[in-house]
């Protein structure tokens, strides 16, 4: 008897811990965050943080590369460029650079990318500034533009398998229970 509700139910709780495990995974990774449902859900998914701070990374290089050309004075251009990103742990990254030492806490050194943090730390004149940040970021869109082709090749791959994965597994279920049942039938 409960087989065949079983089997008349498949296609409702067949999908069920599949939707489960995803908005599972989703809640643990973003509950608590302060951020929109929107960037919860992006964030969720592997290499989207690394390749949103790399983006982060490269227009405040770039926009600050543009504030130094017009000879925006550092202790404004900095938290302005920072501030344009949006992005919150940047903005505190560089309200925590103390910039008459050079040195920072542990940290900030650990939000910032190496790179990034000497170029804001070192004293180069306008027209070096400029172009290290320009360097800067090439570097970072070139990291970016490399995630996001790793991510196109790989997400649908990992999607495939996954979903043809739960589907086969459902199919298994669907044809092994009745043989199940005809075998308990005939006991």
């Amino acid at each position: 008897n409960w087989v065949r509700w079983l089997q008349q139910a498949m296609p409702y709780w067949a999908a069920a811990p599949f939707v489960l495990l995803f908005v599972g995974l989703v809640l643990a990774r973003t509950v608590g965050t302060g951020k929109t449902w929107s960037e919860r859900f992006w964030s969720s998914i592997p290499l989207m943080n690394r390749i949103s701070f790399d983006q982060d990374c490269a227009g405040m290089s770039e926009l600050l590369a543009r504030l130094v050309q017009q000879e925006v004075p550092r202790q404004e251009a900095v938290p302005l460029a920072a501030w344009a990103t949006g992005n919150d742990e940047v903005v505190k990254a560089v309200q925590g650079l103390n910039e008459a030492s050079g040195r920072t806490d542990e940290k900030v050194d650990a939000v910032l990318p190496p790179f990034l943090h000497w170029v804001l730390t070192s004293e180069l004149e306008p027209e070096e500034l400029q172009n290290a940040l320009h360097v800067a970021a090439d570097t970072y869109r070139f990291r970016s533009n490399r995630r996001v082709a790793l991510l196109r090749g790989t997400l649908p791959i990992v999607a495939c398998v996954v979903f043809a994965g739960g589907m086969t597994l459902v199919y298994g279920v669907t044809v092994f229970l009745p043989v199940v049942q005809m075998l308990y039938e005939m006991r």
